[in-house]
């Protein structure tokens, strides 16, 4: 409501801070995903960078919102593999997140670099901060690994193993947050018409 007031005041849209960041910037960097979609509905600029040259995109891959990722990517599409001043892409800053929702949103085939070394000459895969997103990583990248040796067969088959286990607990706790919002309230009976528990009077 508050930014609705301010750009019907006359705000811009696209005024930035001292630290070149954007009201879209912020919106996504704090997944306010219906705030980031009103804002390039109002003509928000997707390809502004901040004074360290970091993205919209960026921004979104560091409030892991797939949905932020999924709107600044459709208005401004060339934004996938740009760098910042450090040479971070986006899928740096989700690896380095450990999302593997925003990973898998931001490796488009064909598209996506995901072998880009920052200035550090590391690659988003040298980031990764779980075991999942790092397997990830690797087999977009046809698991060619750039600057080093590639890895033993039982360092993949280690990697493969682990990255499994951390896949069965992603689907175990997707599966779980899913049930929690389609299953009925524990109390759900007491608060219905004649439930028979304390609420509706029986006891």
């Amino acid at each position: 409501a508050v930014v609705r007031m301010l750009v019907s005041a006359g705000v811009g849209v696209d005024t930035k801070d001292q630290g070149g960041r954007t009201a879209l910037m912020q919106a996504c960097a704090m997944r306010l995903e219906d705030v980031a979609a009103y804002l390039l509905e109002q003509g928000a600029d997707a390809s502004a960078r901040d004074s360290r040259g970091r993205t919209v995109l960026m921004y979104a891959a560091v409030g892991r919102s797939p949905q932020c990722l999924a709107c600044v990517r459709r208005a401004f599409p060339a934004c996938i593999n740009l760098i910042d001043n450090m040479g971070n892409t986006a899928l740096h800053y989700a690896a380095e997140m450990g999302d593997l929702d925003c990973v898998n949103s931001l490796i488009l085939p064909g598209i996506t670099k995901v072998s880009i070394q920052n200035a550090d000459g590391r690659t988003a895969k040298d980031l990764a901060s779980r075991d999942i997103v790092s397997f990830r990583l690797e087999l977009a990248a046809g698991s060619e690994i750039e600057g080093g040796d590639p890895p033993t067969l039982i360092q993949r088959v280690w990697r493969g193993h682990r990255a499994r286990l951390e896949y069965r607990k992603y689907i175990d706790r997707l599966a779980l947050s899913l049930w929690s919002h389609s299953a009925p309230p524990r109390d759900a009976k007491s608060k219905m018409p004649g439930g028979g528990g304390r609420a509706a009077g029986g006891g």
